[in-house]
């Protein structure tokens, strides 16, 4: 993405409660993926198709290229579009179990598809708004509430799937889900044509890459923390439901507890050193999700909740500590693998825990625990080389 079209101005309060929302909006919908993973898993139909489903969702609104967005409110007529099939599909379907029963194996693996749908499509929304806001210099205070956004809707979502659970049933969480597109149909009226146009994913991908090794480093660290917050949010409950033997409510709440750790590690992350200053800052994130793997092999039902607390907070605090390495409207400009990175964060994430969906049901439920563990591994040794290329070239920048 070129630099100019950023904006070099203090964003209005309007334009900054429209960024914090839709990144809200993400962590509901990747909440009730997450919850809605798990049960399709339970309730007998192949993990692989349900999360299948929710990828191939989350891939779509990644597709339109530049002839399509190059019309006037083309981006926001599409994200316009895949709200109200969410939408739309969502309440069919959820009429359509009613009438089936809670348990038809369809019931939790098509709205999972419809789900994806709108969870890509805030993922792109996120990226267009928050980009477009983002400051030149001192954006700290602006990424910590933004990650306090997105904590907050994973735990709202985990927080309604522990009601649903306790006083309805699975089924119903499918219905609470409708908020995703509502919300997403909403941010994407309110956003206006032109910001969506400049700022979208789309054009963030067409920016050529310059080839920096450093840029590279730091795109391939992003891709892994998206896999890494991929694993945790769709595999995770299904360590917790299947291996720990807990129920769907308590799994539920140790999910909730995974989303306010990591809100509150993302706000805390300011109080952490940066990377480009002390090599320490990585070793609070290590610490956290090595000790949260330990925990969660445990199989016992409170170690694995306090787990899934600490693998939280470990990923809240490294992924605002990645963020804060380069002045972004700057390196975006440079590097168009960064903005590419964040734009397919979702449907690369969704991906990597479908190639992966089967190893549950042939080696075991602790699977998804070495994935995100070893994804969290690979983004901090990704990160410790671009600290070493960094200190070892003596660039001005360090990316």
């Amino acid at each position: 993405m070129p630099a100019a079209v950023l904006p070099r101005r203090t964003p209005n309060p309007i334009e900054l409660r429209l960024a914090m929302l839709s990144l809200f909006t993400l962590g509901l919908g990747l909440g009730y993926l997450g919850l809605l993973t798990s049960f399709d898993m339970l309730f007998g139909t192949t993990g692989v198709a349900g999360i299948a489903t929710a990828f191939l969702g989350a891939l779509l609104p990644t597709l339109p290229g530049r002839r399509f967005v190059a019309r006037a409110g083309g981006v926001r007529r599409f994200l316009v579009a895949c709200a109200g099939v969410s939408l739309a599909g969502l309440l069919a379907l959820r009429v359509l179990g009613a009438v089936a029963g809670d348990g038809a194996p369809t019931f939790f693996v098509f709205p999972l598809f419809f789900l994806g749908l709108s969870t890509g499509a805030c993922s792109r929304l996120s990226l267009a708004l928050v980009m477009g806001v983002v400051p030149a210099r001192g954006a700290a205070s602006l990424l910590a509430a933004g990650g306090v956004s997105f904590g907050f809707g994973g735990a709202v979502a985990s927080v309604l799937g522990v009601l649903a659970l306790r006083s309805f049933s699975a089924g119903s969480l499918a219905l609470w889900a409708v908020t995703v597109p509502a919300l997403l149909g909403y941010l994407a009226v309110k956003s206006g044509g032109s910001r969506l146009k400049d700022a979208g994913g789309a054009a963030v991908s067409e920016v050529p890459w310059s080839g920096s090794p450093r840029g590279s480093l730091m795109a391939a660290s992003l891709l892994c923390q998206a896999s890494a917050w991929g694993f945790a949010t769709c595999c995770l409950p299904i360590n917790l439901l299947r291996g720990a033997g807990a129920s769907g409510a308590a799994g539920a709440a140790a999910m909730a507890a995974f989303w306010i750790a990591a809100s509150t590690g993302w706000a805390a992350s300011r109080r952490v050193p940066r990377i480009g200053q002390s090599s320490l800052a990585l070793v609070l994130p290590l610490a956290l999700a090595a000790t949260a793997g330990l925990l969660l092999l445990t199989r016992w039902e409170p170690t694995v909740g306090l787990g899934a607390a600490l693998l939280g907070g470990g990923l809240g605090v490294l992924l605002p500590l990645t963020l804060d390495l380069g002045h972004w409207p700057s390196v975006l400009g440079r590097c168009g693998w960064l903005g590419t990175a964040v734009a397919e964060a979702v449907p690369v994430a969704m991906l990597a825990v479908w190639l992966t969906g089967t190893l549950p049901f042939g080696i075991g439920p602790l699977v998804p625990v070495f994935a995100t563990v070893g994804c969290v591994l690979l983004a901090l040794a990704t990160l410790g080389l671009l600290l070493a290329d960094y200190r070892l070239s003596g660039g001005p920048a360090l990316v």
